[in-house]
Parts: structure tokens; C-alpha cells; sequence
């Protein structure tokens, strides 16, 4: 069972994976950034269920040592979950900033569609790995 904390990430995701969906069918520039931004935050919530649900991170530890760095909760998960470096090109496709939101940015829908799919990719490694054998 999830913790509540880790519950409430898995939600957000999702939110953020339909938000994305969402904003790729409005297909300005704009939304396209934003879909962007939405599959990055989809990743980021999602590598933090693991976190929070497999390594009992509580939402301090997860302020303290990851922030919003993808790569330091990928670190962190690479420590148990040796194989999530198969998934190096797909969080380089998610990896936007947070200047994404904020600065415009020339994101074709090839570069949005990318995102989206790796993240939705990053997203099922990291629930198998974490529902494994429970």
C-alpha cells in the first residue's frame, strides 16, 4: 500500500501526464512548451513515488537531497535499480528546466511528442521496479 505521500505524488502525475496530453492537442508554441514542462514534472513526481515508496524518503528528505533534479532521484535509484540507465536517452528528453516555463523556447510537436513518451516510458520502469514482488 502507498503511503499518503507517495499516493499524492502518483496523482499529481497522472494530472500532469493529462495535462500534457491536453495541451499537445492545443498545439501552439506555447502549449507545446507547456507540455513539455508537464512530462518533466510527470517524471520528477513519479522517479519521487519511488523514492518515498521504496526508500521510505519522507517530503523533507526529498526538499533536501533532490529538489526538483531528475537526475539526483535517478541517482538515488540507480543505487538499488541498476538497469534505469537503459533509460538515459529518455530523461534527457524530459530534461527542460524550469525555464521552460518561463522563457519561450522553440519546441516542435516532435520534441513535445518525445517528452511526453519518454516520460510516460520513465513512468511504467519506475512502477514496475516499484511494485516488484509485493
Amino acid at each position: 500500500k502507498l503511503s499518503d505521500l507517495s499516493q499524492d505524488l502518483l496523482d499529481r502525475a497522472l494530472d500532469d501526464l493529462n495535462t500534457a496530453i491536453a495541451k499537445m492537442r492545443m498545439a501552439s508554441v506555447y502549449d507545446l512548451q507547456s507540455c513539455c514542462f508537464n512530462a518533466q514534472q510527470a517524471s520528477e513526481k513519479i522517479l519521487k513515488v519511488y523514492l518515498t515508496h521504496k526508500n521510505h524518503y519522507t517530503e523533507i528528505d526529498i526538499r533536501n537531497e533532490i529538489g526538483h533534479d531528475i537526475y539526483k532521484a535517478r541517482d538515488q535509484i540507480a543505487k538499488t535499480e541498476s538497469d534505469i540507465d537503459r533509460l538515459k536517452q529518455d530523461f534527457g528528453n524530459v530534461n527542460f528546466g524550469m525555464d521552460v516555463r518561463y522563457k519561450s523556447k522553440d519546441i516542435t510537436p516532435e520534441i513535445a511528442i518525445k517528452a511526453f513518451n519518454s516520460s510516460v516510458k520513465i513512468g511504467w520502469y519506475i512502477l514496475q521496479k516499484a511494485f516488484d514482488a509485493e
